[in-house]
């Protein structure tokens, strides 16, 4: 019964000083000038998986049709620099557990937003 008073107790002051929540005030946050957000739309008939650089097909990146996904494309240390001009990101398309389309896109440092779509056999204007 000891124990269980302990676990109680030990309960009361987990919840009361927030359930473990970390105080960011002061922490800095992400610049979200160093990210791309890249819209993917699906206009084809089929279920489809859009991602870009860095992921590959998954149960997040799958998008129904006449739906959308954003994803967001994180900007080199050296493009935000202005050591480089411009870099290459990737936007994949995908089906049934395989990759079925690719387009490459350069883009540069004062981006901050790009939209694709796809109509089931090739890239589409938004």
């Amino acid at each position: 019964m000891k124990k269980l008073g302990i676990i109680i107790v030990l309960a009361l002051l987990y919840v009361s000083t927030g359930c473990g929540e970390r105080d960011t005030v002061g922490e800095s946050q992400p610049d979200i000038s160093s990210y791309i957000e890249i819209t993917l739309r699906n206009h084809s008939d089929e279920d489809t998986h859009m991602w870009i650089s860095g992921g590959q097909i998954s149960p997040d990146n799958k998008v129904r049709p006449g739906g959308e996904r954003t994803a967001n494309y994180r900007k080199s240390d050296d493009l935000m620099s202005g050591k480089i001009e411009n870099e290459t990101v990737s936007i994949f398309i995908g089906r049934n557990g395989l990759g079925i389309a690719q387009k490459n896109v350069t883009v540069y440092d004062e981006w901050e937003e790009l939209e694709f779509g796809w109509n089931g056999t090739g890239w589409t204007d938004i």
